[in-house]
């Protein structure tokens, strides 16, 4: 056996005390005559008995993807020798219909007490708006074990401002929470499920609202229509006469394109990565898609849609844009360029490019619109004098 003993040449270093069995112990090192020949000639140095490998666990007659996998996998790490599927679902001979039950009559899921106080506790002192809103991100966030009787314990305080609407409408203050107020409140929470999580509650173990599918596709529609078309009208013909030339025959051009006899400027835009559902690591993915399914609200409003306006649209990257090309193409069932949607890109390539972490000036202009394959189907429109573009940021405010 061979004993190393590594020592400071460093002759400022302190000295070490040769007689300190803890010290030497610890920076010495060893190779026994045994152990160095079988790392010589290449030998496995450990190996694992017996084998441990993986195996492909599959539900009868169910997706792997269902969420009911996960309460299997619970199960057959905790119950000891089941004989079937069935046999596992059954806790001191009570047969559950679903692995969760199982789970939890087993006492494998946390309960929720903590969610039932938090929403008893929210019921004093906030809205029946916050309230909900409140339950839809426990819903997609949290995943309680029984969000039906999370519900149901707490639906009055979630359908209070409904029931108010309904009395106030109706001129009768003795009108009560019925299965119809309930329904409406389901379905604001259902929206807000869909805007945070993409989901709707059936996915959250609750029973869906009662409403067409249309209904469902129009949750996008109906927040993009909440303007009032007088109010817009009344600002297109209050700004159109202020236009110069320059601005005018953009904005001919523009409407033109659309076929459409006015426009109208809405308030309230939203980034693109809300909107579109842009991947967050959009720079290293040149094959990306938006996050949008082609049964969402969101592909009906894009069905729909005739312009999309990009403001600042230098600042983002160009797979970006690719990335709303193939969106657009896929919902649209069109071959053409962004489905058809006329796109209207404003912005100043002098300013900021798309930020790129650790990158080069290089990395940043082939990030940028300019080198998108996309950028050869651009139509430039400028606006050449400084007065043009001052009055038409006053005339949009």
């Amino acid at each position: 056996m061979a004993v190393f003993r590594v020592e400071n040449t460093n002759v400022n270093a302190p000295p070490v005390n040769k007689n300190d069995e803890i010290t030497l112990y610890q920076i010495g090192r060893y190779i026994s005559s045994n152990e160095a020949a079988w790392r010589i000639f290449g030998f496995p140095i450990h190996e694992r008995d017996p084998a441990v490998v993986q195996l492909a666990i599959h539900l009868e007659n169910v997706n792997p993807r269902h969420t009911e996998c996960f309460y299997l996998r619970l199960l057959l790490v905790n119950v000891t020798g089941p004989l079937s599927f069935q046999d596992i679902r059954k806790v001191n001979g009570q047969q559950y219909p679903t692995y969760k039950d199982a789970c939890l009559a087993l006492g494998l899921l946390e309960d929720d007490n903590q969610w039932e106080c938090m929403l008893a506790e929210a019921a004093l002192n906030c809205t029946a708006i916050q309230i909900r809103l409140l339950f839809a991100i426990v819903l997609t966030t949290c995943f309680p074990a029984r969000a039906q009787i999370l519900w149901e314990n707490h639906k009055d305080s979630m359908t209070d401002d409904i029931l108010h609407q309904h009395r106030i409408r109706c001129h009768d203050l003795t009108i009560t929470f019925s299965d119809e107020m309930y329904n409406e409140a389901l379905i604001a929470i259902e929206d807000l499920c869909i805007v945070i999580a993409n989901l709707p509650l059936s996915n959250f173990g609750m029973n869906s609202p009662n409403r067409t599918a249309s209904d469902l596709m129009n949750t996008e529609m109906n927040r993009e229509l909440q303007y009032s078309t007088v109010e817009m009208a009344a600002i297109v013909a209050r700004n159109v006469p202020l236009m110069n030339e320059e601005q005018r025959t953009i904005y001919d051009r523009i409407m033109l394109a659309v076929s459409a006899g006015q426009a109208t400027l809405l308030d309230g835009g939203r980034t693109a990565h809300s909107v579109f559902k842009l991947p967050l690591n959009i720079q290293n993915n040149p094959d990306a898609v938006c996050n949008i399914k082609k049964q969402s609200s969101m592909a009906t409003v894009l069905k729909r849609c005739k312009l999309i306006i990009w403001d600042e649209c230098t600042m983002a990257h160009k797979h970006s844009l690719e990335a709303l090309n193939r969106t657009l193409k896929d919902i649209k069932n069109s071959d053409k360029l962004f489905g058809g949607t006329l796109l209207v890109l404003s912005g100043d390539f002098r300013q900021t490019l798309p930020v790129i972490p650790r990158s080069t000036y290089a990395d940043e202009i082939n990030a940028c619109l300019k080198s998108s394959p996309l950028w050869r189907n651009v139509e430039k429109l400028q606006l050449k004098n400084k007065y043009a573009r001052s009055n038409a940021s006053r005339s949009i405010r």
